[in-house]
């Protein structure tokens, strides 16, 4: 008797568990979003975001890759991108070809690979830190053999930025009044040894020169619009920001692995506390990833044409800083908790993507999706015009 009780206990601490709230959030100022129409002319410009599509579900196809590949094969190509934000292949990036995880890794990145066929738009994979080989040794060899693959596989050229696991920011002209700058986060933060200097087809070998770079870059394109894509947000309410819940507490293995719902109470509370006080290198309380968000936010006050976009935490939010708007786009195959708080003027932890249309007139409308049963239209649930 003694022992079914602690079942029934523990399938109901497990049942609530899974069900963690997914509630979508609008700030006060924010519940009446539908009210920010977007402009009666067409889009010069728009650019897709989705991040962290790296665990997808392949049959059926995951939602948000289906509606994706609609919304790609109806657009404009010549004025149409794509950007994936990281994290492109879970849980630790392209094996080589001999291990036992590399048909399944191919499996991974190919679901998102495959929606792209028909789309003759620019395309834009940046690396996370599980294509670093989860920020491990050797995590510079598995992005590069990622960038290979991708691009070998796509056809479509240099489609994988930065190139060769450099830190090197890559400037891309959309238009001229747009720009794009691509930047790898993980090589950042990365801890182990990775591609510098000249010797390796880099130009930046210090996180100085990293900054002077995007010193340069920003300065350079004052007067355009810049739209910045890495994989770490530089302000996030999910656990990567320091926020938990009691399921972390709980069961703090399942955010090691999804599966891993082995209850640890108080000791598991530890794995929280040290993440949101002191941070893994994931984290924004880990003080190089701190010294990431302080060194790029201070820069992005500077000027007042700047949307950086991110994926890493599993969820979609929307943020203003300073002169700066913050587009969080992670929610591709996986969803996480995420804390409302008036920081947020936006965010969901459903699975989804946001998109970018840029006007004539300079308007800029930033819009997020959820998929629908049709995986046509899309529901749009939030919209913001961000100039």
């Amino acid at each position: 008797m003694k022992n079914c009780k602690i079942f029934i206990l523990y399938s109901l601490i497990l049942g609530l568990a899974a069900c963690q709230s997914s509630q979508t959030y609008y700030r006060a100022d924010q519940k009446n979003w539908q009210q920010s129409t977007e402009p009666a002319t067409s889009p010069v410009q728009t650019i897709y975001f989705i991040g962290d599509a790296g665990k997808p579900s392949t049959d059926p196809l995951e939602p948000s890759l289906a509606l994706l590949k609609t919304k790609l094969e109806a657009s404009n190509s010549e004025s149409t991108s794509v950007v994936f934000l990281g994290d492109n292949i879970y849980e630790a990036g392209l094996h080589p070809e001999d291990h036992l995880s590399r048909e399944e890794d191919e499996q991974r990145i190919n679901a998102q690979l495959d929606i792209l066929k028909d789309f003759q738009g620019r395309i834009i994979f940046v690396p996370g830190n599980h294509d670093w080989h989860e920020g491990k040794k050797a995590g510079d060899e598995y992005v590069q053999r990622e960038e290979k693959y991708i691009e070998e596989y796509l056809n479509r050229g240099n489609t994988f930025l930065p190139d060769n696991g450099c830190g090197d920011p890559v400037e891309i002209e959309l238009n001229k009044n747009l720009v794009m700058i691509a930047i790898d986060t993980q090589w950042w933060l990365h801890k182990h040894d990775k591609p510098q200097g000249e010797s390796d087809n880099c130009t930046v070998s210090t996180n100085t020169q990293f900054l002077a770079q995007i010193d340069s870059l920003l300065l350079k394109n004052k007067n355009n619009q810049v739209i910045i894509v890495g994989h770490h947000p530089l302000y996030t309410n999910g656990n990567h920001g320091g926020y938990f819940t009691w399921k972390d507490h709980i069961f703090p293995l399942t955010n090691i692995r999804d599966y891993l719902y082995i209850p640890l109470p108080i000791i598991g509370s530890l794995y929280p506390l040290y993440r949101s006080e002191l941070g893994n290198h994931q984290d924004i309380p880990h003080k190089k990833y701190t010294a990431l968000v302080n060194e790029l936010t201070q820069r992005f006050n500077s000027y007042e044409n700047i949307i950086y976009t991110a994926g890493h935490e599993h969820g979609l939010q929307y943020q203003q800083h300073g002169t700066a708007h913050y587009v969080v786009s992670g929610s591709g195959s996986k969803s996480g908790y995420l804390k409302h708080n008036d920081d947020l003027a936006f965010g969901t932890s459903e699975k989804g993507f946001a998109r970018i249309e840029l006007y004539q007139n300079g308007a800029h409308l930033l819009e997020y999706f959820l998929p629908d049963s049709a995986m046509t239209e899309g529901n749009l649930i939030y919209s913001k015009k961000l100039k």
